[in-house]
């Protein structure tokens, strides 16, 4: 896990655009990801957060984790956040595509991408796309 985790492409501003989540009435974040849930766990730990819940691929692909939240929160809006074109179709409410190359925008959105940013998240602009479906206090 040290080598995996010793140096990731990490972008500050993510961390802080959960912590600001973490203060919004009615928003529940789980981390769903194909990586081991012990490397969330650490990223987690280390940027202060505080997550619901990590899944992991120890508990099964990102479909499988869609079924787990909706049957814990069977009347939750379901938004998923996510850099990969793939992600975009998954069973949800919403998604939205982000660190997005100015070449796979079209592909982000076919896929079903609600936005689509060539940024990684940041604060303004995550504060902007909830806001607009109502996730902001």
């Amino acid at each position: 896990m040290t080598y995996v985790y010793g140096n990731p492409k990490d972008f500050p501003q993510v961390a802080r655009v959960v912590k600001r989540l973490q203060n919004c009435k009615n928003v529940i974040q789980v981390i769903s990801s194909s990586t081991e849930e012990t490397i969330i766990n650490e990223w987690v730990k280390k940027t202060g957060n505080d997550m619901y819940m990590v899944l992991g691929r120890e508990s099964g692909l990102k479909k499988d984790h869609i079924a787990i939240m909706k049957k814990h929160f069977p009347e939750s809006v379901v938004v998923f956040v996510s850099d990969s074109h793939g992600d975009m179709n998954l069973p949800v409410d919403m998604t939205f595509g982000v660190d997005v190359p100015t070449s796979k925008i079209s592909l982000f959105t076919k896929n079903g991408a609600a936005i689509v940013s060539r940024k990684p998240v940041c604060l303004v602009w995550a504060e902007y796309c909830f806001g607009k479906i109502g996730l902001m206090v």
